[in-house]
């Protein structure tokens, strides 16, 4: 199974459009403390539904040690990035994952500078849809409920729409 690590907004999109428990059944998901820590806060709409993944060991909560830090605040300054983004990447460095999934546009953009193999939370149901899970009518319906709850440019929608099996076939569980 594929390991993924996922920041704040791309859960928060996964949940809202109902995908989340699909995606810890596709990948081995994980998430940096700061990220469960953001996505726990009191009264936020599926903090509950957080905790329980994580305490049934669908989603791992991965700390950083103090090492991990040692270019952190320099890092967020020259790339204006929060600290959830910032953890989901110095995480990926570590090697506790195949792959990022964020929606961050910043978070992203450094991801592709750096050639670092990322998605954001639209292209998963693309995904299960060019690996036969989902059928077009699912993709679609999907895909317009993470288009409703996120930000994204018609490129990045259009890409999504149309990429092929190829393009993403590293990604494919």
């Amino acid at each position: 199974m594929k390991k993924a690590i996922v920041d704040t907004s791309s859960v928060i999109l996964l949940y809202k459009s109902g995908l989340l428990d699909e995606l810890i059944r596709t990948y081995h998901v994980s998430i940096t403390a700061s990220v469960y820590k953001e996505l726990t806060v009191n009264d936020y709409p599926g903090s509950l539904d957080i905790i329980n993944h994580k305490n049934k060991n669908g989603l791992s909560v991965v700390p950083l040690t103090d090492l991990d830090y040692s270019n952190h605040d320099r890092l967020i300054a020259q790339t204006n990035l929060g600290r959830g983004e910032m953890d989901t990447i110095i995480l990926f460095d570590r090697g506790c994952a195949d792959f990022i999934i964020i929606d961050d546009k910043k978070g992203a953009v450094l991801c592709r500078d750096s050639s670092l193999p990322y998605i954001n939370a639209l292209l998963f149901p693309r995904i299960l849809f060019l690996h036969g899970y989902f059928s077009k009518i699912e993709f679609k319906d999907y895909a317009e409920k993470i288009v409703r709850f996120g930000r994204y440019s018609d490129k990045i929608i259009d890409f999504v729409m149309n990429c092929s099996r190829e393009d993403m076939k590293f990604f494919l569980p």
